[in-house]
């Protein structure tokens, strides 16, 4: 149900920008539980550190501004559409909170439970918005997926807790394909399905070309040109448009960034790739070629300092929104013009 209390507001487009995600998640634990075992792992064995380049002190990414409404206890995600507006699901109230560019509360819709329109996010939680401002949320704890109309009127529902294809163990991420097909990332089957605009099961990504299986995914994510980034705790597999196996980035060679343990990540249109490094609280940045160039931030709560990292998503005027999880809030940082960088995904 949405609040009566605030004006009706349409849904936005899609940005052709979309966040990307990263994996991590023990079999029958908590993503809490995951963020704080990662913040304890330590580097590969026999990786000769390389110092890497603060990118925030050399000015190549600068800090924008800091987004926090009291009235969201635990975000689970962040979305940008192309006018602006952030969404953002809330672990601990099960409702989805639309703000303004500058954090204005605009809307908010849902409530606790497994009716149409309520909701049960439990350690997950994840909204994506299409392009034609169809919204579509995954219920982690109800192991279904909620359609709703430009007005957030309900549409359907799919989704049951199982392991067959179609079914759902413990759903973590959603993610809108340009062409319309939606990807759900399950931390505990550990896999990445792919469904119809409609919800009807299509296939699962393989990650390698020899029946290969996915480690720990937990996030994803789709670029403008519908390549698919499944992080895989010390690795990035990327898919195709079509859902066929492309490469793979390693984040834990020595001198490539020493992400053991890697939690979100996103594409810009220019071509860099950025990562969140849950270990040492900052987002490492990689070039069009898979190439650790540097990184910004570091723990601790003021402006351009991360408390277990999370999620990463781009808006379409180039500004990088990250979820800092631990101390409620998003921060947005501007990145370089895309004229500065190249694709990241190979042509």
């Amino acid at each position: 149900m949405r609040d009566p209390s605030l004006s009706p507001s349409t849904v936005s487009r899609r940005t052709a920008l979309a966040g990307l995600g990263v994996g991590g998640f023990g079999l029958a634990a908590s993503a809490r539980h995951h963020r704080a075992r990662a913040q304890e792992a330590t580097p590969q064995a026999g990786a000769t550190p390389v110092p890497p380049s603060d990118l925030l002190a050399s000015g190549f990414v600068a800090f924008d501004r800091e987004i926090k409404d009291p009235r969201i206890a635990t975000p689970s995600d962040v979305e940008v559409g192309p006018d602006g507006r952030i969404w953002i699901p809330d672990q601990a109230t099960n409702t989805i909170f639309v703000l303004g560019s500058s954090g204005e509360l605009l809307d908010r819709f849902g409530s606790p439970g497994s009716e149409p329109g309520q909701f049960q996010f439990g350690d997950f939680g994840s909204i994506d918005v299409d392009g034609e401002g169809t919204v579509f949320v995954l219920d982690t704890y109800n192991h279904r997926v909620q359609e709703f109309d430009a007005d957030l009127e309900f549409v359907r529902q799919w989704g049951a807790s199982g392991f067959d294809p179609g079914e759902f163990a413990h759903p973590s991420d959603i993610e809108v394909a340009p062409n319309g097909d939606i990807y759900v990332c399950d931390a505990e089957r550990s896999d990445v399905q792919r469904f119809s605009r409609e919800g009807e099961y299509i296939g699962s990504l393989s990650p390698g070309t020899g029946g290969e299986e996915f480690k720990e995914p937990a996030l994803i994510g789709i670029d403008e040109a519908g390549s698919v980034y499944v992080p895989d705790i010390s690795r990035i597999h990327v898919f195709d448009a079509d859902g066929d196996f492309e490469r793979t980035i390693k984040t834990t060679e020595a001198g490539n960034g020493e992400i053991s343990v890697g939690f979100d990540a996103a594409a810009t249109v220019g071509g860099y790739l950025f990562v969140s490094d849950v270990q040492r609280a900052r987002v490492a940045v990689f070039d069009a070629d898979g190439r650790a160039i540097g990184y910004f931030g570091e723990r601790g709560a003021a402006a351009g300092q991360f408390d277990e990292i999370s999620n990463l998503t781009l808006d379409g005027d180039g500004t990088l929104y990250v979820l800092d999880y631990a101390n409620h809030r998003i921060q947005a940082f501007r990145l370089p013009r895309p004229d500065h960088a190249t694709p990241v995904a190979s042509p």
